[in-house]
């Protein structure tokens, strides 16, 4: 497989299209045992998958949950599905977090974005919300993740 960002600055020879993908996502955190949570499928549609690349502490009460995409060649281009939209400015490759997020330790509370990446692995990126410590002592939280990106890449000669 290329490298997507390499695809990806193929102007000439490939069309770019981004689409929302339709539902919602939902990923089980063990904040009790974080390193358990590496690898934690939040989205597989046998092309693309979203896994959790790490949940670490942050400031005194939060975590900063860590999602990463891995996007597929498909024939004629390259498919990506990820919290990200990538796309092409007059100064190069650009991105911007699309997805938002929630968690559920009881009631369902916002979560704010913490990052997001340009196209920095082979096959994909990453990106990231803050999360609070759930109320009480629950060890467990669900994330549930809405507005991912289907991120297209199609070679222009199978349009011609």
């Amino acid at each position: 497989m290329e490298w997507i960002s390499h695809i990806a600055e193929q102007t000439e020879e490939y069309y770019k299209i981004t689409d929302p993908v339709d539902g919602e996502y939902t990923v089980q955190l063990d904040l009790a045992e974080l390193e358990s949570n590496e690898g934690k499928i939040l989205f597989d549609d046998g092309d693309s998958r979203i896994t959790v690349l790490e949940v670490v502490p942050w400031e005194e009460s939060g975590y900063e949950v860590i999602f990463r995409s891995h996007g597929a060649e498909i024939p004629n281009g390259t498919v990506l599905v990820s919290g990200v939209d990538h796309f092409r400015t007059g100064n190069g490759l650009s991105q911007s977090l699309e997805a938002e997020a929630v968690s559920n330790g009881g009631e369902a509370v916002p979560l704010t974005s913490s990052s997001e990446s340009g196209l920095v692995y082979h096959d994909g990126d990453r990106f990231g919300f803050y999360l609070d410590a759930p109320e009480g002592d629950a060890d467990e939280v669900e994330v549930t993740v809405t507005n991912l990106q289907l991120n297209l890449w199609m070679e222009k000669a199978i349009f011609e």
